[in-house]
C-alpha cells in the first residue's frame, strides 16, 4: 500500500498489475473508488506527466481499505460494513462477506484464500473468485466453559502463515493473557493452542 496526495486529498493505494493503481478518494463528494493509469513507456509512475482517471464505483455506499491480492489478481475493499472482490480491471465486483459491523480482513500469500475476522469471533476463509464460504474456523462451540477452554476466548487478530497453509490467531479478554490458536487452512482443524504471556 501507498499513500498519494493529490490536491490535497489523502488516497489509499492498491497495486495490481503494475499498468494501474486503484485508490478511494472523496474528491467528487462522495467516496469512491477510482483507476489511475498512465502512458509512460518505461512504466515508471512518478515519472509520468498525465494520468488518465476513471471512476469504478459510483454509489452512495462509502468505500475503503483497499487491499490487493499478492497475485495482483483480485482488490478487495469495504463498501459500507462489507467485504466485496473485484477483478484487477476494476470489473466484477462480488460481495463476499455481509456484516453489520465492518470486519478484518487479508489476503492469503498466494492470493487464493480472503479471510475475515467478524463480530463473532469466527475467521471465514472465503474463495474470492466465487464468494463461498470455504472453512469456518470456530472458536466459540457448543458449551465451551470460558475458564477450561482457554482456546475459545475472544478473537483478536489473525495472520496467515508465509506458507498460506495455516492460520494463526490471537485470542484474550482485556484482563486475561493472550491465547495463540494455529489452525489448518484446508481442514479447518485447530492444530495447536498455547497461552501466551
Amino acid at each position: 500500500d501507498a499513500w498519494l496526495l493529490r490536491a490535497g486529498i489523502g488516497c489509499r493505494l492498491a497495486r495490481t498489475d503494475g499498468e494501474r493503481l486503484f485508490f478511494v478518494s472523496d474528491a467528487g463528494g462522495e467516496v469512491d473508488i477510482w483507476e489511475a493509469t498512465h502512458e509512460q513507456e518505461d512504466g515508471i509512475w512518478w515519472l509520468a506527466d498525465e494520468f488518465t482517471l476513471r471512476q469504478v464505483t459510483d454509489d452512495r455506499e462509502i468505500e475503503g481499505g483497499l487491499r490487493a491480492s499478492p497475485t495482483g489478481k483480485h482488490i478487495a475493499y469495504l463498501k459500507g460494513s462489507d467485504v466485496f472482490v473485484m477483478d484487477q480491471d476494476g470489473t466484477d465486483h462480488r460481495r463476499v462477506v455481509a456484516s453489520w459491523s465492518p470486519p478484518d480482513f487479508d489476503w492469503s500469500p498466494d492470493g487464493r484464500w480472503l479471510a475475515s475476522l467478524g463480530t463473532d469471533d469466527a475467521i471465514r476463509i472465503w474463495d474470492p473468485s466465487t464468494g463461498k464460504q470455504h472453512r469456518r474456523l470456530a472458536h466459540r462451540e457448543p458449551g465451551w466453559e470460558p475458564d477450561r477452554d482457554l482456546h475459545f476466548r475472544t478473537a483478536r487478530s489473525f495472520c496467515f502463515t508465509s506458507d498460506g497453509t495455516k492460520i494463526v490467531s490471537a485470542h484474550g479478554e482485556f484482563s486475561s493473557s493472550p491465547v495463540l490458536c494455529i489452525w489448518d487452512v484446508e481442514t479447518g482443524e485447530r492444530k495447536k493452542s498455547f497461552p501466551c504471556g
